[in-house]
């Protein structure tokens, strides 16, 4: 019923814009007409293997802007791809090394992208296209985002939720094995970018295929790989395209029993237990003297630029994906670690370093339990904007981005911090 909403909201919304009357040109003062703000596409190229990826990441960041919610945005981004693949060639190709057949057109290809996504939904609710069923898996997990521009003058953070990877289960060795696991994995990412949105937008919609070319597993050799896997794909787009931009980025795949996480530059993993909030990874800034010395000895040098350590003079983070201009200093290589899954793990949190570096660990416990205290288990899926929320009051300037991944149901979290009636009736 919610989906159907969407659908018919959309539609009723493309509907008014193709009946509104074309207005005269803007003039200004002096009788000049306004300048036209012409479209400029995100991509100046599209690979062939990266056809299918562009296109369902352009088709979600329009169907979410629409408020469709991020899991029915990737259901449906699924089915566009896939209903459409003869005319955008975005049946799965898969990627190899230093092969780079492009599209004709890229221009045209995000505009018709856009177009079509248009015809689809109205298909769709028109009844001459089948409305996707959401994965069964998808609602094995229960996590809330929270994204903002805050006071930046661009949105350059992506995230990612895939709570069930049946949907890119193409991109696997072992397709059919892909949601049928004993253990199926869940995949959760935070990519803050810099310098433009362009390495941090590829990576969001290619991380779950990436993922799953690398094994599919929640442990540390997979992660390893998938990164890997993700800077050969991003070193060849950026040197193709002149993207000057990259993203740090934090990785959580995510089964019943482990948690493996990756991390690569300042955004921030913690982990929420009982009684506190732990953080689990750890900057990769010109700061830390083991990285200082890692730069120098790759021919870098690390300066102070208005008090702040920057290598290069230009970044101040020592790793991240893309930025391609600053290899060999630069490196994409993430710190991994496995956390086992007990019952004393209640969340995980994915954070920007908007939010992560106003927020100690105490204080993430602390507004956690405020808002558990103060806001009825309804509101579960509004913690992320509450957090970014603190973030910004405190001092935050910054784009602000949280991910919440509850490891038990939100039910739990509340009744954790519920009053103890015993305590009460003692008292008396």
């Amino acid at each position: 019923m919610r989906l159907l909403e969407a659908l018919t909201a959309y539609v009723a919304e493309l509907e008014e814009a193709a009946a509104a009357p074309i207005l005269p040109p803007v003039m200004l003062p002096g009788g000049c007409p306004a300048p036209v703000i012409r479209y400029r596409p995100p991509h100046t190229q599209v690979p062939k293997h990266d056809a299918r990826g562009d296109a369902r990441q352009l088709a979600v960041e329009q169907l979410t802007s629409k408020q469709f919610s991020p899991s029915d945005a990737h259901v449906i981004a699924a089915a566009f791809v896939d209903f459409y693949a003869d005319v955008l060639h975005t049946n799965y190709v898969k990627y190899e090394e230093d092969v780079y057949e492009t599209l004709d057109g890229a221009a045209g290809f995000c505009k018709k992208i856009e177009a079509m996504v248009g015809v689809f939904v109205r298909k769709m609710a028109a009844g001459e296209v089948a409305i996707p069923d959401v994965p069964v898996g998808w609602s094995s997990w229960y996590s809330c985002a929270h994204a903002e521009r805050n006071k930046r003058p661009k949105m350059e953070d992506r995230h990612i939720a895939a709570h069930d990877l049946t949907l890119w289960k193409e991109a696997s060795p072992e397709p059919e094995e892909v949601g049928n696991e004993a253990d199926p994995v869940a995949l959760f990412c935070v990519f803050d970018g810099h310098g433009g949105s362009e390495v941090a937008s590829y990576a969001t919609g290619h991380m779950p295929s990436v993922f799953l070319e690398a094994g599919g597993r929640a442990d540390e050799e997979t992660m390893k790989k998938a990164f890997e896997l993700m800077d050969s794909r991003l070193s060849l787009r950026c040197d193709r395209e002149k993207w000057r931009s990259g993203a740090t980025a934090v990785v959580a795949a995510v089964n019943k029993k482990q948690m493996a996480l990756a991390w690569c530059g300042d955004s921030a993993i913690l982990v929420m237990r009982s009684h506190h909030v732990e953080r689990i990874s750890k900057c990769h800034s010109p700061s830390d003297p083991d990285e200082a010395r890692r730069v120098e000895e790759a021919g870098g040098c690390i300066m102070s630029v208005q008090g702040e350590l920057r290598v290069n003079a230009v970044l101040n983070v020592t790793r991240s994906l893309g930025d391609v201009q600053g290899r060999p200093m630069i490196i994409s290589v993430p710190d991994t670690t496995l956390v086992e899954r007990g019952s004393a793990e209640y969340g995980l949190i994915l954070a920007c370093d908007g939010v992560s570096d106003e927020l100690d660990d105490a204080d993430f416990y602390t507004h956690i339990r405020q808002f558990c205290t103060t806001r009825p288990l309804e509101d579960w899926g509004h913690l992320s904007s509450h957090l970014c929320g603190v973030a910004r009051t405190v001092g935050s300037s910054d784009n602000l981005t949280c991910l919440f991944v509850f490891l038990r149901p939100p039910c739990d979290l509340w009744a954790l911090f519920a009053p103890d009636p015993s305590s009460d009736d003692e008292q008396q």
